[in-house]
């Protein structure tokens, strides 16, 4: 009896929990030059691919956001961004504060197709990441119970959220 209930609560607190890439409490330390070597590409990428990577990010929009997903059958905000990047050959961590840490910074007044936006919802530390897509706009899995959708940078909400800007192509 014992047992079921704990596992019925384990289950509660899977299902009620937000993006994967959340996490409460002090992160651990970051390698930051474990990071970035993983952000290598497998081949060589050229600027065109952010093309192909934004049109495959909007080729899953309406499906249902998953807890810790990674693949077409659904996905969590790090789980797409990385999914998409892995089809050109670039290798992203898993988790959006890692995600965070790779590539090269951008000044958002210079933002392009395909860089990725980090956000810090609930906390001090990033727990949200979308794909610029063009004209302010960007393609995420914003949470439990909603779908990949793409949003405005002009929308308050948003913009009082957004941490900063990485270019990884």
């Amino acid at each position: 009896f014992l047992l079921r209930k704990l596992t019925g609560i384990l289950i509660l607190f899977l299902l009620m929990s937000g993006c994967a890439t959340q996490r409460r409490g002090p992160l651990p330390p970051v390698n930051q030059k474990q990071e970035r070597s993983q952000s290598q590409p497998k081949k060589q990428v050229k600027k065109g691919d952010t093309d192909l990577v934004c049109d495959m990010a909007q080729s899953f929009i309406g499906l249902d956001y998953v807890w810790g997903g990674s693949t077409p059958k659904g996905f969590d905000c790090s789980g797409l961004t990385q999914y998409c990047y892995r089809q050109v050959g670039v290798k992203l961590p898993r988790k959006a504060v890692a995600q965070s840490l790779t590539g090269q910074k951008v000044p958002l007044s210079k933002l392009e197709k395909g860089d990725l936006l980090f956000f810090k919802i609930d906390s001090r530390v990033i727990t949200h990441v979308g794909m610029h897509i063009g004209n302010n706009r960007f393609v995420h899995a914003p949470g439990r119970g909603k779908k990949i959708k793409i949003s405005s940078l002009d929308n308050r909400w948003w913009k009082s959220r957004l941490s900063h800007a990485r270019r990884v192509i």
